[in-house]
């Protein structure tokens, strides 16, 4: 354990930093502040010492705020902490007060007669993430904490204190859910220290918490993150915990339960007292038992116990009832760490989206509904609403019993727990939540469900097989897809494709899927092999995507609900039949929902339902777009009748695409083929080693290499270099200008005692002992100096588009690297398919076959996608007038969209525009 009398000693420095950094800011910005420290108060005969304090004058007339500093494991909320400053802005007649952890910088109100504190608090705001207050002294949080105070003292304080702005008050939700993410950001730190002290010390502990760990099927490194990771849980179930048992003492007086008060300060005496309180709550044993990560070793420090007393007496003005199931949810993704969240894909999911996804999957009030990745219990609690008011006249633990949750996280599934136990509290409660992978579970063929409905985990498969370290489950994974769809799956495929695979199995005949998921798999190769399983085991029911909002706020992906029907075995002929809804909602969807009460809120959702199901042609108006299509007209149009497999297609254009491309692609069927059946569409070439293989002519002539491994003879026998373009960005026209490409491209294929004598083998030699001969993509190479021979192509075609668009002509025979694709084809049909692409019809087509990426705007165009590109045939383009038309069109400066339409906002170059 680290030295506690140095961290105050770095923490008093670190005060006299921050005085410093205060000092330099006002004097830099002329501000009328003046700050000191240690600011002595004598009060009841004692001597306090306020921290910080910033005076609203030179003279030091006019006390603005105090600051109370601490190390990052004391919580900023803490009662003792907060009341301690208030009485020390008290003495001084300061107006405001912070406390500030280094983490979180939280600001209050200090004259506010009868108000409860927590209504005091004016402003928050995450500063850094450290965990120790010596890492103060690494350079980049010095920079981020010295920015703060910047803004902090010349913008919010100044807008605070003498502007007298507003600040917006925070909804209680929000405060609550800062004030829980405080307290387990500063518990968990000593807890996680105890812990690898524990673990080098104790060889019993140290099998209990492996053991632990390949329970949950998560990676144990002995890393400190490892233990940050078992310490956080450990403080955030403890932390569920007595929120219930505040709950159940609130709304079930029967029960008889006492407000928790623990006289003792000793951690291990102070943890045994505590459940001794939750053993008191009978019937809910399911949320009060004792596990490993219950029985972690409790720091043995009076200061944590301290402040952990006080949250505890906290919690208890909260009536967790009235915070409700989106609250919970919100607990759920911003306690779990960033990057935890990140890695498992766990984004909590809106109630109104859940209720669209409900809406269309559970009917009846009696069906069996299956969430598989539960996370903090929305689905199910939404689902049990659902049947509830159905008037099915089942109990509270009878409709417990049709639901079932699945999560990998254990703090979901008690949150989850915890939602639904709050519905009938004296009900009867039967836990049907289990704590384990999805994949692991074995279907009961007599209990099957009617209804799954879920928002999978997006992560990408490379990333879960890091965090399970486990080269079987990768295996594990496509012998899921191999059983539940007869599909060797593409190594590409995200893990939410698998829970599809997986569900099959548990559900019903004609039970419903309904899933919220990234919308990649519409528009991506890997999305072909889901196409194929939808329409070989469902009827698609609706496709569903919003063009004015994004469904999770937080993640960095579009996303779309997929509705399913399962209809296998002998439903081919129901399947082909299968009227496809593609849905575009136009405005967001909680203008759908009647927020009333729980009874207009179906009312509506019904009503969306109806009249999505309803339209058999093609509709839109302000708030909606339906593209019906037969389900066997999507397998024709993505079946290779040459290879006799289904090869995909994009989907995502019946989404998007305005109505008249498709009234273009009727029209036009008999004239346009896809751009695979006239050129070859290849990828530019990835050399491993740029700094290698790139060379300006400078660099090359300071080397000495010889011609023939960077030029190469033109069609009169003259040398030309090796012109190579890294970026669409470096080129101004659709005409490549040499003039414009400032890297030349080695070109090597002779072994090296071939080279014997050159300054080619001296730079090989250079490169080998920079080590680029043992990067992967080199490796792979015979030579690995060798980029091989290549035929050049005719057009290059970037893999993304920003807000220009170009395909290059590349008659000077230029070199493509892997930004850009390579087309080639007969020079008599390259000069129509090059004037047809960038033209408004190729924009059109690059926009509804693209993909954007991440949410972000980027257009990206998979290798795959550009050789599925509708183009005209050639032979109607070949006339005398066609050559003339594409030199005058190359020869101009091609601007960016906005340039080239005269446009300045995003809204006047939209597809429907």
């Amino acid at each position: 354990m680290r030295d506690i009398r140095k961290s105050e000693i770095i923490e008093f420095q670190f005060q006299g930093r921050v005085l410093h950094w205060l000092k330099e800011i006002i004097a830099e910005k002329k501000l009328p502040f003046d700050v000191d420290q240690e600011v002595p108060i004598r009060t009841d005969g004692k001597l306090l010492r306020a921290d910080l304090v910033i005076y609203g004058d030179k003279n030091r007339t006019k006390t603005e705020c105090i600051i109370e500093l601490k190390r990052p494991e004391y919580n900023g909320y803490s009662l003792e902490l907060t009341d301690n400053a208030m009485r020390k802005a008290n003495f001084l007649g300061s107006p405001f007060f912070a406390t500030w952890n280094i983490n979180e910088f939280v600001l209050w109100e200090t004259f506010e007669e009868g108000t409860p504190l927590l209504d005091r608090r004016r402003w928050h705001k995450d500063v850094v993430a450290i965990k120790r207050i010596e890492e103060v002294k690494r350079r980049g949080i010095e920079e981020k904490l010295k920015k703060f105070l910047r803004e902090f003292l010349t913008k919010d304080f100044v807008e605070i204190c003498y502007v007298k702005k507003e600040v917006p008050t925070l909804p209680l939700d929000l405060i609550f859910i800062d004030r829980l993410k405080s307290a387990v950001n500063s518990f968990y730190i000593r807890i996680s220290e105890d812990l690898q002290e524990e673990y080098q010390k104790s060889e019993d502990f140290k099998q209990r918490l492996n053991d632990w760990f390949r329970e949950q099927k998560w990676v144990f490194e002995g890393k400190e993150e490892d233990f940050d990771r078992v310490a956080r849980l450990s403080v955030l179930l403890l932390i569920a915990k007595i929120l219930f048992y505040n709950f159940l003492k609130l709304r079930a007086s029967d029960f008889e339960l006492p407000p928790i008060n623990i006289p003792t300060e000793d951690a291990n005496r102070f943890k045994t007292i505590l459940y001794e309180y939750f053993e008191r709550c009978f019937g809910y044993a399911d949320l009060f038992k004792r596990e490993f990560i219950d029985d972690l070793p409790f720091p043995d420090d009076v200061g944590v116990i301290r402040q952990l007393k006080g949250f505890i007496k906290e919690m208890e003005l909260y009536d967790f009832s009235k915070i409700g199931y989106e609250v919970l949810g919100s607990i759920f993704e911003n306690l779990i760490p960033d990057d935890e969240r990140h890695r498992f894909g766990q984004h909590f999911t809106r109630s109104d989206v859940v209720d669209l996804i409900t809406g269309f999957c559970v009917k009846r009030g009696d069906e069996r509904v299956l969430d598989p990745a539960c996370g903090a219990g929305t689905f199910l609690t939404r689902a049990y609403m659902r049947k509830k008011m159905k008037k099915s006249g089942k109990r509270h633990d009878e409709i417990l019993s049709e639901l079932k949750g699945v999560d990998i996280a254990e703090f979901g599934c008690y949150l989850t727990r915890m939602n639904l136990a709050i519905k009938d509290i004296f009900g009867g409660f039967r836990s049907n939540v289990e704590n384990t992978d999805f994949f692991d579970l074995i279907p009961i063929e007599n209990e099957k469900f009617d209804a799954v409905v879920t928002n999978p985990p997006y992560t990408r498969q490379e990333e879960l097989e890091e965090t399970f370290a486990s080269s079987a489950y990768k295996t594990k994974l496509g012998k899921i897809a191999k059983e539940g769809g007869g599909i060797e799956i593409g190594k590409r495929m995200s893990i939410y494709g698998y829970f599809f695979f997986h569900v099959i199995k548990f559900l019903n005949e004609k039970g419903k899927v309904g899933f919220i998921t990234s919308n990649s798999w519409l528009d991506v190769d890997y999305g072909k092999y889901l196409q194929e399983f939808f329409m070989k085991s469902f009827k698609i029911v609706a496709i569903i995507e919003s063009k004015v909002e994004r469904w999770f706020e937080y993640a960095d992906v579009n996303t779309c609900i997929i509705i399913l029907e399962k209809c296998s075995g002998k439903g081919e002929s129901r399947r082909k039949k299968n009227l496809v809804k593609f849905v575009q909602l136009n405005k967001p969807l909680k203008d759908f929902i009647d927020m009333k009460n729980e009874s207009e809120r179906w009312k509506s959702i019904n009503k969306l339902i109806r009249s999505i199901k309803s339209k058999k042609k093609y509709f839109e108006d302000e708030r909606i777009r339906i593209y019906p299509i037969e389900q066997w007209k999507l397998w024709e149009e993505g079946f290779d009748e040459d290879t006799g497999k289904y090869k995909g297609s994009k989907w995502g254009k019946y989404l998007r695409a305005p109505e008249i491309f498709f009234r273009i692609l009727e029209r036009g069927k008999d004239l346009l083929v896809p751009l695979e059946e006239v050129a070859d569409v290849r990828r530019g070439f990835t050399t491993g080693a740029n700094e290698f293989f790139y060379l300006t002519e400078e660099e090359i002539k300071r080397w000495g290499i010889e011609k023939e491994f960077w030029m190469h003879k033109g069609e009169n026998g003259n040398w030309v270099p090796n012109y190579v373009i890294k970026s669409p960005r470096e080129c101004k026209s659709i005409v490549v200008d040499p003039e414009d490409l400032k890297y030349r491209v080695l070109m090597i294929h002779k072994d090296k005692e071939e080279l014997k004598g050159t300054n080619m083998l001296k730079y090989i030699e250079w490169g080998e002992e920079r080590g680029f001969h043992e990067r992967p993509t080199c490796k792979s190479r015979k030579r690995w100096y060798d980029l091989d021979e290549r035929e050049y192509a005719n057009l290059l075609f970037p893999e993304r588009f920003w807000d220009r668009f170009v395909i290059f002509n590349n008659n000077i025979r230029i070199m493509e690297n892997k930004n850009l694709y390579g087309i080639l084809c007969d020079d008599e049909v390259s000069k129509p398919i090059n004037m047809l692409f960038n033209s408004s019809f190729g924009v059109l087509l690059f926009e509804i076959f693209g993909r954007s990426s991440l949410g972000q705007g980027i257009l990206d165009i998979d290798v795959w996608m550009a050789a599925s590109l509708p183009v005209f045939k050639p032979s109607l383009f070949i006339s005398t007038q066609t050559p003339l038309l594409i030199d005058n069109l190359s020869q101009r400066e091609n601007g960016s969209v906005f340039e080239e339409l005269g446009a300045k906002t995003f809204e006047e170059v939209a597809l429907d525009r």
